[in-house]
């Protein structure tokens, strides 16, 4: 039987950059990617694009739910989705832990991860985080707590 996670916002805080870090089933996905066993690499600084503090900042929130709930065209030419960002801009050319994202029926799955960056071209290959499985989600629940993110 296929595990369904559950996918959360929790509060988080990076020096002085405060956010909502995405959780699947409590805990961190930046957790989660790190390979058991061995120590976190310097790539895992980037932060979720939720709850930045600031009006500034709340296109970031807006249009990073529109592109996990699929509204809007992949960012990257390998079709995959932003997950966690440059803490400083959030700008993709810095760098991006990303995932294809796709729906199936009455779930979200996120598989595939990889670090990308818009700024290179996308030469397909082997994905960063071989270790991690399909993540798998009911559409009611995971819908609900994006569309939070669109207003």
């Amino acid at each position: 039987m296929q595990h369904i996670s559950t996918l959360g916002l929790g509060p988080q805080r990076r020096g002085a950059r405060q956010y909502l870090d995405i959780t699947i089933d409590g805990r961190r996905l930046a957790e989660l990617l790190v390979p058991p066993g061995q120590p976190p690499p310097g790539h895992m600084d980037y932060i979720a694009p939720f709850g930045w503090p600031g009006e500034a900042w709340a296109w970031l929130a807006a249009e990073a739910a529109a592109h996990l709930l699929l509204q809007r065209p992949p960012e990257l030419e390998s079709g995959r989705r932003a997950l966690l960002v440059c803490p400083e801009c959030a700008h993709l050319s810095c760098g991006a832990i990303t995932a294809a994202v796709e729906r199936r029926g009455e779930r979200y799955i996120w598989r595939a991860f990889d670090i990308e960056s818009s700024y290179q071209p996308y030469e397909g290959g082997p994905v960063a985080f071989t270790h991690m499985p399909e993540l798998v989600f009911d559409a009611q629940p995971y819908e609900r707590l994006l569309r939070r993110m669109l207003a």
